[in-house]
């Protein structure tokens, strides 16, 4: 009879929690070749203005863990970034100077899969841990605004165009946590 008003040791050990993080994307000079980011800044081609450290932005989301032991604990979570920074041409402007605009947006919305230890257990009321995992981090990106057409590059004034540009995929990536927990 006791074992039937007693919650199981998986029920009773689940937590959900709210994550709040940022994006704080590498710098020019520290980025792949091929990155879109990249390509846009470089001076080949009538380069857009803009700086990558405007992507920087919050994250929110949630994750589901469940505790095994006072030393480990896994979980599975979801969060979402997205941001719009404005950009223009470097050299060229419309016939009347102003400057001819486009919005980058790039959205992520990463999945995540994680393991934490706890070295001060998980039952302190302020709990230290350190973790790995991976995440699957679902993306979109795209380019909204007027564009140069340099179809026919011996126009005196070359015209433009309104368009969107999208791209998406899925990348993978290792993920390093640690942190303080407090319940509430």
């Amino acid at each position: 009879a006791t074992l039937c008003g007693t919650p199981s040791a998986a029920s009773a050990d689940q937590l959900f929690g709210f994550v709040v993080g940022g994006f704080f994307p590498y710098g020019f000079e520290n980025r792949t070749g091929g990155d879109v980011l990249v390509e846009n800044l470089l001076p080949e081609t009538d380069p857009f203005v803009y700086d990558i450290s405007d992507f920087k932005g919050p994250w929110i989301g949630g994750e589901y863990l469940i505790g095994f032991g006072d030393w480990i604990e896994a979980g599975v979570g979801a969060t979402y970034y997205s941001k719009t920074v404005e950009s223009f041409y470097a050299d060229s402007v419309h016939p009347d100077g102003t400057d001819i605009l486009q919005d980058i947006k790039m959205s992520i919305v990463p999945v995540t899969a994680s393991i934490r230890f706890f070295p001060t257990g998980r039952t302190t009321p302020v709990q230290v841990y350190v973790g790995a995992g991976i995440n699957f981090y679902r993306w979109k990106y795209s380019e909204s605004g007027e564009f140069i057409d340099y179809s026919n590059p011996n126009l005196p004034i070359l015209p433009t165009f309104r368009d969107t540009f999208e791209d998406d995929g899925t990348a993978v990536g290792a993920m390093f946590l640690g942190g303080l927990r407090a319940p509430v």
